[in-house]
């Protein structure tokens, strides 16, 4: 973080016109890939989360998508040590879930309604929380998320208990053994694990963290390499070295791209067996999955004169098979011989500044910065 104490500026601008040319040259090259903030300031973001999973099962293949998209508005609270504290606000909230055989449900707080079965996600909008972040992007903490997926999960009960049991979906028990009511707090604990402290300290982490460390010279082909250890929500902790690169730009607008080390790991979600059935079902079938397939690559652009993330996208890909169920195993008989259980998954994140004006996406971002969300 870019700071400049009023009491030492006429120093500092001493020492910067003794010093050589090309020593200014590179330490305005170094300061430029450095997020600038300063208390007050305001920022919009729209964010994107989308988890899309298939998995092949003899005869049946199963395929679902989460997409949980909002804008942030935020401000700056305060600047210390290098850290800002910044209050985000959730705001114009889209949920998109497409559940196979279920067909797909939607929610846009824009055109909110009673009748919508997401209508508990109404609780989200207009929630705040807070995060610290560095001058390199890295997110240090976040505090606030774990009671907006409290409420969100209180009022799904209540809905629940206010309908009957059906959790304002009407009808029987959609043919699966479950009421509605338990089936929509099964979907609600699936999307609001998004906005947990530990979700979204990890994805805005990811997004964010994108710059060198302080004293790497920030000029175009110089690399940067740091440890990342992510949480991916309803999937696992994915584990490894994140390789960065400068690949130049046009005017402010600098390209960073992303890439993972060949070495990442992944450990799996368990669950909690006896959670409920469906969750038991998730536990047995993917319990012995084993990994056949990592990549981890992204792009980001960054505006040097503004000290300002202008968009970063982060792409996950994970392949694994393994042995089916034992009780799938037992149905199938002599079919099951030799058949696999495979499933794959892909997380995308998306970070896109929300402004009228301002410095374009470096090349290769399809235009995705000035965007109205």
């Amino acid at each position: 973080m870019r700071l400049v104490p009023s009491t030492t500026f006429g120093l500092s601008l001493a020492l910067v016109a003794l010093a050589a040319p090309a020593a200014l040259a590179q330490t305005q090259q170094r300061a430029g890939l450095n997020v600038t903030l300063k208390q007050g300031d305001q920022l919009r973001y729209r964010y994107t989360w989308t988890l899309e999973q298939k998995t092949e099962l003899p005869g049946m293949p199963m395929e679902e998508t989460s997409e949980v998209a909002y804008a942030l508005d935020q401000r700056v609270e305060a600047v210390a040590e290098g850290v800002a504290t910044v209050r985000a606000t959730i705001k114009h909230l889209r949920v998109r879930l497409g559940a196979g055989m279920m067909g797909e449900l939607t929610y846009d707080s824009a055109t909110d309604g009673e009748s919508n079965p997401f209508a508990w996600l109404r609780h989200v909008v207009d929630k705040s929380f807070t995060y610290k972040i560095k001058g390199t992007g890295e997110v240090t903490e976040v505090t606030g998320g774990d009671a907006i997926r409290d409420e969100v999960t209180e009022a799904v009960k209540r809905d629940a208990a206010n309908q009957g049991g059906q959790g304002g979906m009407g009808g029987d028990d959609m043919g699966m053994g479950m009421d509605p009511g338990m089936m929509m707090q099964m979907v609600a604990a699936r999307l609001t694990v998004v906005f947990t402290d530990e979700s979204l300290k990890s994805s805005l982490g990811v997004v964010n963290h994108v710059l060198p460390d302080a004293g790497v010279a920030a000029n175009e082909g110089t690399t940067w390499s740091r440890a990342v250890v992510e949480r991916l929500p309803n999937v696992g902790t994915l584990s490894f070295t994140g390789e960065f690169g400068h690949r130049g730009g046009a005017g402010d607008a600098v390209r960073i791209t992303t890439r993972a080390s060949d070495d990442v790991r992944l450990e799996r979600d368990k669950g909690q067996a006896g959670d409920n059935m469906m969750a038991e079902m998730q536990r047995q079938m993917t319990e012995k999955l084993e990994v056949t397939r990592k990549s981890v690559a992204g792009t980001a652009s960054f505006d040097v004169a503004r000290g300002r993330l202008i968009d970063s996208e982060m792409v996950h890909e994970i392949d694994m098979e393994g042995p089916l169920p034992a009780m799938m195993a037992a149905m199938l008989g002599e079919q099951a011989k030799g058949t696999k259980l495979k499933q794959s998954i892909v997380l995308t994140l998306r970070y896109v500044e929300d402004q009228d004006a301002g410095a374009a996406p470096a090349p290769g971002q399809g235009g995705q910065g000035n965007g109205r969300f």
